[in-house]
């Protein structure tokens, strides 16, 4: 049996065994493992970002929870369904990151241009980069 095979074949069967898992546990015990599995897909998406690519991102959790909190809110007060309430999120999320970013590139835009119009680059050693002022 192949590498590939064996990987399918637990995968498949893991994902069987919490699909039978919903039958056999309480309420209680069933919401745990629900919120547990939804962390588990931020940690991944957290582990791709910070762990492969090295880039730190503090806006990850921003759009998760109001994803998470757009569908809650639709699902619990609106009676949306599962997948109106995640268009819903989806909608949600793209709507704050358009704010949020509008905001950050403008701050960003006028920085930069502020500490150019005041400095200029210069190099230091072994092509170091540094800020030198204008005099």
């Amino acid at each position: 049996m192949t590498r590939a095979r064996k990987s399918l074949l637990f995968h498949g069967g893991f994902l069987a065994v919490l699909f039978a898992a919903q039958f056999v546990l309480s309420d209680f015990h069933h919401g745990n493992l629900a919120r547990i599995m939804v962390l588990s897909v931020f940690a991944m998406g957290y582990n791709v970002l910070f762990g492969y690519t090295g880039l730190l991102s503090l806006g990850h959790a921003l759009f998760f929870a109001a994803g998470m909190y757009a569908m809650g809110l639709t699902t619990e007060f609106l009676g949306f369904g599962a997948v109106a309430s995640i268009l819903f999120a989806v909608v949600a999320s793209a709507a704050l990151s358009l704010v949020v970013g509008a905001l950050a590139l403008r701050t960003a835009r006028a920085c930069d241009l502020e500490a150019w119009g005041q400095q200029r680059p210069a190099t230091l050693g072994r092509n170091l980069p540094i800020l030198a002022t204008l005099t």
